[in-house]
C-alpha cells in the first residue's frame, strides 16, 4: 500500500477527521494563549514603584532627591545620592538602573522632574498617589 492508497483509506475514517479537527483546535487554542500571554504585562515587566522615605523610614519624604531612603517594592534601600550635587538627576538615574517605573515623593525639583521624564519614570506627589 503506497501513501496515496493509505491516505484515501484513512480519509474515510471518522476518527481521522476527529483527530485532524482536534489537532487544529489545539493549535488554535495554543496560539490564542500565547497571544494573551505576550500582550498583557507581567509583574516582571510592569516596573517597580519607589517611595521616598524620611529618616524614620515610615513617612513619605518631603523631597525626592534628598530623601534618605527609598522603599522599592518591599525593600527599604538607602539613597546613595542624598548628599550628592546635583542630587535629582543622580537619584533618578540610580532608580532607573534598579528598574523603577514610578516614584512617589512629597515634592520634586524641576531638574529631577526633567530627568525622570527622560528616563521614562512617572513622578507622583504623595497626595496624587493616594
Amino acid at each position: 500500500m503506497d501513501w496515496d492508497e493509505f491516505y484515501k483509506w484513512l480519509k474515510g475514517k471518522i476518527w481521522f477527521q476527529i483527530f485532524i479537527v482536534g489537532i487544529t483546535g489545539a493549535l488554535m487554542l495554543l496560539a490564542y494563549a500565547m497571544s494573551r500571554k505576550t500582550s498583557s504585562p507581567s509583574p516582571a515587566t510592569a516596573g517597580k514603584r519607589a517611595i521616598a522615605l524620611s529618616e524614620d523610614k515610615t513617612s513619605v519624604s518631603p523631597t525626592f532627591a534628598r530623601a534618605p531612603y527609598f522603599k522599592i517594592d518591599s525593600k527599604i534601600v538607602k539613597n546613595p545620592h542624598a548628599e550628592s550635587f546635583p542630587a535629582g538627576p543622580k537619584t533618578a538615574e540610580w532608580l532607573a538602573s534598579m528598574g523603577v517605573k514610578e516614584v512617589v515623593a512629597g515634592n520634586f525639583g524641576s531638574i529631577a522632574l526633567k530627568k525622570l521624564e527622560e528616563l521614562g519614570i512617572k513622578a507622583k506627589t504623595a497626595w496624587e498617589a493616594v
